[in-house]
């Protein structure tokens, strides 16, 4: 691994960093890469990963590191409230533009923008 790489990698806050600009870079281009990469399987991945979650009318789902959407939409088609959140705002904004029933927001899956209510169990958004 290059210094400049190890660096990028070496604290949470830099790692944040490295990971929005990446992404950012390839957004435009992320959908067609995943397709590549997984030789056509991620369709029939997410598909199965939707049907496992049992999500139904009434659930709620919270899709981390969302991208642009896919698996996010794939659940509220089932009926589920879904919000999807990623690190990555170009993402969402390609998530946004697919329209859909999900709702999207920038954050850091590892500062989670949402606190556990203090009379039910649903989390709600400090953003």
């Amino acid at each position: 691994m290059s210094s400049r790489l190890g660096d990028a990698l070496s604290a949470p806050d830099t790692k944040s960093r490295y990971v929005r600009r990446l992404f950012a870079t390839i957004a435009e281009r992320y959908d067609l890469i995943t397709r590549l990469l997984s030789y056509g399987q991620d369709r029939r991945w997410k598909a199965r990963l939707v049907a496992l979650s049992a999500a139904a009318p009434g659930t709620r789902a919270l899709d981390l590191a969302c991208g642009t959407g896919d698996i996010a939409f794939a659940l509220a088609a089932r009926g589920a409230q879904v919000s999807g959140l990623d690190i990555t705002f170009r993402m969402l904004q390609l998530a946004r533009a697919k329209g859909g029933a999900a709702s999207f927001l920038a954050g850091d899956m590892l500062a989670l923008p949402f606190q556990m209510a203090s009379s039910t169990s649903s989390l709600q958004a400090t953003a």
